[in-house]
């Protein structure tokens, strides 16, 4: 016979370091950078910021037992964005006496860019059983039993191969790529070799950290060109492009694994857009 106690009695902190600098527009010029230095920690591997998330205690004899950095913990974050007119045409710095058909094209150009950087979320490697508690087994972190921990974070980061992308070292991997005869379609399996990480013992808990390790991290960086055509004092013909991750850069996404998964170490998933690039005409009155 068993019984469950449901309650409110979940707990976190976040503590943080926030910086600004901002230029306001001066000389055809603004620029604003954000970094913020951060910590979340609470007592659970789920986003538990709402009453409708269900977490289980691993143990309800040591509830301390469960802290740690939130899967909402970011620990880095940098943005900066910028605006500058050019100096260029009627009542600019330079060229400002030039031929009036030349001026026009020349003048009325604005260039603005938005820069994000930020960490990856935290993860673990789990051994997904019930060897202590059969309502935690997702929380259950596997053993290291054939490295240290320090040694599996150096083995850890974005891993380009011909058999697809991995957050963990191909080296401590077993990838088998099949090829289908009649379609042609290949499949992908890796697991992780023998002898690193195990199930726990019965009656155990993992010694994996939770949430002690972090994924890829973001990257993007949007920006636009705008020309503003005068033909009166207050109205002007405005053509706007605007490129949202300008450089194409791809964000890759990794969210950790059962220990023994077919897919071990294998990132199958991206975060934000593709380049994409937009063309806006408008009249201003």
């Amino acid at each position: 016979m068993t019984a469950r106690v449901l309650g409110n009695g979940s707990f976190s902190n976040y503590h943080s370091l926030q910086v600004e600098i901002r230029r306001r527009f001066s000389a055809g010029l603004q620029f604003q950078a954000n970094y913020t230095l951060s910590r979340t920690l609470n007592d659970g591997t789920t986003i538990v910021n709402n009453q409708s998330g269900f977490e289980n205690y691993r143990t309800l004899r040591n509830l301390r037992l469960d802290y740690q950095n939130s899967d909402q913990d970011q620990r880095h974050r940098f943005v900066a964005n910028a605006v500058y007119d050019l100096p260029f045409g009627k009542n600019a710095r330079f060229l400002s006496n030039i031929w009036s058909p030349i001026g026009k094209v020349i003048s009325g150009w604005t260039l603005g860019g938005i820069y994000t950087y930020q960490t990856g979320s935290p993860f673990f490697f789990s051994s997904n059983r019930s060897t202590f508690n059969q309502f935690n087994a997702g929380i259950n972190g596997a053993d290291l039993v054939g490295m240290s921990f320090d040694e599996l974070k150096k083995n850890l980061g974005v891993f380009k191969t011909g058999a697809g992308v991995f957050f963990v070292n191909p080296q401590l991997l077993n990838i088998v790529v099949t090829k289908n005869a009649t379609t042609g379609a290949t499949t992908v399996t890796s697991t992780l070799k023998n002898g690193i990480l195990a199930a726990p013992a019965p009656g155990t808990f993992g010694n994996f950290p939770l949430n002690s390790l972090f994924g890829p991290n973001f990257t993007q960086t949007d920006l636009s060109l705008v020309k503003r055509t005068t033909f009166s004092e207050r109205r002007n013909i405005e053509f706007r492009v605007t490129m949202f991750n300008a450089f194409n850069q791809t964000n890759f996404t990794y969210g950790g694994d059962t220990f023994d998964s077919a897919n071990f170490g294998r990132i199958n998933a991206t975060r934000g857009t593709e380049r994409q690039i937009h063309f806006a005409l408008g009249v201003n009155w």
